[in-house]
């Protein structure tokens, strides 16, 4: 019999109301039973998708009242404090991408989580893509891999809400947004090369979200121009200890083409050429069936199945973005000291 999941939601915004709450819903044995959020209004809205759910606006309060696991949909910056808390009321934790802003913080929470016994989990929903499963089987025939071209690409998405857009909330912008799946995806197609002693250079952008475009128009409306800082683009390439070259392009906004415009793996190797696409995100809405991840994070926290996605991975993608920030920011290239998986 299918052990029953008591599931708090913390973060009633976006990403809680629009993917973790009805993902939820179609989890076997899982029950939203508390939400988390700090806005009356967004309490409100997320009670009608959970009905019966205890509302709290701290979340020490929903820990305290009782959950075995949360998602945690808050902005990027709060991730870390309110996954700590998470686990140290022994609870599960998956995360909103990015897990943090920082390597360090994401080893932090690592042990933490192995200390006891519990599941840290970021939801990076695209390592349950058949099409990347299919291609992550085939990627040892291409040889050793020379290059990756990994990019994340939107023409006309820039955020509207300050939790994406403001720095002191977000920590970062399309690269830590965007950027954290291409790269996500790049290190597990070619099996997590190695990034110590790797080079980056790297250069970001904000003319979009500045307003300095003319005659740009934006999906999603308007944004607070003045309070936008973080990057809306950025371009990086890695070049590794072994010459392997990744490269790395993202954006909310851009004058791509459409067949430009998604999420893109390339993988080039001596031996062959292999590459993925996501599917556009209209074809990946929820259907009546679970998401492979929240089902997966679910049988992980009963114990069923080893975490399939180990936060050591994790740490990959956010020490290549820590140095992507910083050979930005100071304008030459850095060098990852990098760890192994092990």
């Amino acid at each position: 019999m299918t052990r029953s999941l008591r599931i708090g939601v913390v973060g009633a915004g976006f990403a809680g109301r629009s993917a973790h709450l009805p993902a939820w819903a179609l989890v076997p044995g899982a029950s939203v039973v508390a939400v988390c959020d700090i806005d009356p209004a967004a309490r409100a809205r997320a009670a009608a998708q959970a009905p019966g759910a205890r509302l709290f606006a701290d979340h020490r309060d929903l820990l305290s009242f009782g959950v075995d696991a949360v998602s945690v949909c808050t902005p990027n910056v709060s991730h870390f404090p309110v996954a700590r808390a998470a686990l140290e009321a022994g609870v599960h934790a998956l995360v909103e991408k990015p897990v943090c802003v920082t390597p360090a913080e994401v080893r932090a929470l690592g042990e933490a989580a192995d200390a006891r016994g519990l599941v840290l989990m970021a939801r990076h929903q695209l390592r349950f893509d058949p099409e990347a499963g299919a291609v992550h089987a085939r990627a040892s025939s291409l040889g050793r891999i020379v290059r990756v071209n990994a990019r994340a690409l939107r023409r006309d998405r820039i955020p509207t809400t300050r939790g994406l857009t403001d720095a002191a909330l977000a920590g970062g912008g399309a690269a830590l947004d965007l950027g954290v799946h291409a790269l996500d995806m790049a290190l597990w197609l070619t099996g997590f090369p190695s990034r110590a002693g790797a080079r980056v250079v790297a250069t970001t952008r904000n003319a979009y979200g500045r307003g300095e475009v003319a005659g740009y128009r934006n999906h999603w409306g308007d944004w607070d121009r003045a309070g936008f800082t973080v990057e809306d683009g950025a371009s990086a390439q890695v070049t590794f200890a072994d010459g392997a070259i990744l490269s790395l392009e993202c954006a909310w906004a851009g004058a791509w083409s459409e067949a430009e415009e998604g999420t893109h793996c390339e993988l080039i190797g001596e031996a062959g050429t292999l590459s993925w696409r996501a599917a556009a995100p209209s074809s990946r809405r929820l259907s009546s069936r679970p998401p492979p991840e929240f089902t997966a994070f679910a049988e992980a926290c009963r114990g069923l199945i080893p975490p399939p996605l180990p936060w050591r991975e994790t740490v990959a993608s956010l020490e290549i973005l820590d140095a992507v920030y910083r050979a930005a920011r100071e304008q030459r290239p850095v060098e990852i000291r990098g760890r192994s998986l092990a």
